[in-house]
């Protein structure tokens, strides 16, 4: 598994790893070491997501950033937190939005997800 997720960061312009899972899987001690992996893989943008704590990204430009984790907040169900912060971070980041704005997008759209039962809600809910 772990080959083929390196496999797959070889050929990827953005990464979103979560520490927590790389600390599992491959040993990581910080989320630098998270990093660090993948810039070597040769991911040019890597946001390392820390399960609500601050986060660490890595620039295309190369500028290393800690990003606050955001308002937290009650959930009701975390199913699809993740995916529903990472649309919320990569459609920003298309639009044109920095690393700092498009960490505000996706925590917008997890923190909607999160108020809701269930991974699916009503797109009502997110607008």
């Amino acid at each position: 598994m772990r080959d083929w997720i390196m496999r797959g960061a070889a050929v990827a312009d953005i990464a979103l790893p979560s520490f927590d899972e790389e600390a599992q899987y491959f040993g990581d001690e910080t989320p630098r070491q998270t990093a660090d992996r993948y810039l070597e893989a040769g991911v040019a943008e890597i946001l390392v997501k820390n399960g609500g704590g601050d986060m660490l990204g890595r620039t295309p430009d190369g500028d290393w950033l800690d990003l606050p984790c955001g308002e937290r907040l009650q959930p009701v169900d975390t199913t699809g937190a993740g995916d529903s912060f990472n649309g919320g971070y990569l459609s920003a980041r298309l639009a044109g939005m920095d690393m700092a704005g498009a960490v505000a997008r996706g925590h917008a759209t997890a923190a909607r997800v999160i108020c809701h039962p269930g991974a699916l809600i009503p797109h009502e809910a997110l607008c």
